[in-house]
């Protein structure tokens, strides 16, 4: 099926994402699905496909991504959109930036001598756990070698946030949202779906924790428990993470909600209010 990966990759991996924006993903998809099949949006979901187009556009999706820039030994990485690993070009072209390309750009900068700092130019609410892990040690390794400071002048959530936790410095505009920390993970029940079309699917495994969510199965207590285990054990790896590299106990900060740059900085979670991009880079000379 043309869009299975997608579908794979939005109810079976476990996100670090705004849940505005992972519904917006679903609706988009379901948009999608519902041309191909010739079936209309859920009556109970109204305007979601729009939702998710306007969403979209708001986070550059259709236009091309910037590539890094270095001007006067100062590196601009950006880290736009919805974040995943091993994407295709497709998906590129649709604004997902790639893990493994800001990784090559911080690899860049960790070894060009003439590169004295970085900017991480962050306007994300975040993506995919996987990959999320190893970029942010990238980042992590160049702090310890040259000035980094990430900046926003819109949004640094869930996994972006993991990446900009390290850095010397976490500057935003006063428009700007910063957090949404945790970890989410959704399975499709569709056995009502297979029922509407006559289907009853028998799915036969060789122990409980074997294809959890498969296509018509519901699950069952003990699947929960362990889905439950897996989204805990992500948020709180995300928790420790920013305790470490803020230090800042959890509370309020880490309950998944997004603050204004202002309330970022009081809770922690960001340290300057800067004008622009330009104030930001007079900051580090």
């Amino acid at each position: 099926m043309r869009y299975a990966r997608i579908v794979e990759t939005l109810i079976a991996k476990r996100w670090m994402i705004t849940p505005e924006m992972h519904q917006a993903l679903c609706g988009l998809v379901k948009s999608k699905l519902g041309e191909a099949f010739g079936a209309k949006i859920d009556a109970a979901q109204p305007g979601m496909a729009d939702r998710g187009k306007n969403v979209f556009a708001d986070y550059g999706f259709g236009q091309e991504i910037q590539s890094m820039e270095v001007r006067d030994g100062i590196a601009f990485i950006p880290v736009v959109g919805v974040l995943a690993n091993k994407i295709s070009m497709v998906e590129k072209s649709c604004g997902v930036t790639d893990y493994r390309d800001i990784q090559n750009d911080l690899e860049e900068v960790y070894n060009d001598a003439r590169i004295t700092a970085a900017v991480l130019m962050i306007d994300s609410p975040g993506g995919t756990v996987t990959g999320c892990y190893e970029t942010a040690d990238a980042v992590a390794r160049l702090v310890s070698k040259k000035p980094v400071v990430a900046f926003t002048d819109g949004m640094i959530c869930s996994a972006a946030y993991y990446m900009a936790a390290p850095c010397a410095s976490i500057d935003a505009t006063p428009s700007a949202v910063i957090g949404s920390i945790g970890c989410m993970l959704q399975l499709l029940d569709d056995t009502k779906a297979w029922e509407m079309f006559g289907y009853k699917v028998e799915t036969f495994r060789s122990d409980d924790m074997k294809a959890i969510g498969a296509s018509g199965t519901s699950l069952s207590d003990q699947q929960r428990a362990y889905l439950q285990e897996l989204v805990d054990e992500g948020a709180n790896r995300f928790k420790n993470w920013v305790s470490h590299h803020r230090g800042i106990d959890r509370g309020t900060a880490m309950d998944g909600r997004v603050f204004s740059a202002d309330r970022a900085i009081e809770e922690g979670l960001a340290d300057r209010l800067v004008g622009s991009i330009a104030d930001e880079i007079s900051l580090l000379k």
